[in-house]
């Protein structure tokens, strides 16, 4: 049971999250003439965009650049709290079954 107290203290200091991925991305614009269709060292960017999935959808979102750090801590914290998530499942897993264990010794 401490184990899952130490788990819950982890969780609390973890902050914002949100799955998915930051990454950084290049654009093609639709101006006509626009030199940005001449090749990929043309292209418009780098933009950092953020993609997550939501009710089975890809939902992409571009990051302004003085919030990409905080975009990616987000990303980072979210596989933290899944991981931690796991740690509590597992713990909560050995604790009932030693409880059955013990009802059926003590029945």
């Amino acid at each position: 049971m401490q184990e899952i107290e130490q788990i819950k203290k982890e969780i609390s200091g973890i902050g914002l999250t949100r799955k998915g991925s930051v990454f950084q991305r290049w654009h093609v614009c639709g101006t006509p003439g626009c030199k940005c269709k001449k090749g990929k060292e043309f292209h418009h960017g780098p933009y950092y965009a953020w993609t997550s999935k939501d009710k089975a959808k890809t939902v992409t979102i571009i990051v302004p650049n003085i919030l990409v750090d905080e975009a990616k801590k987000c990303v980072a914290n979210a596989a933290i709290l899944q991981e931690k998530a796991k740690q509590w499942a597992v713990l909560s897993e050995k604790i009932i079954r030693r409880k059955i264990v013990l009802s059926r010794i003590h029945s």
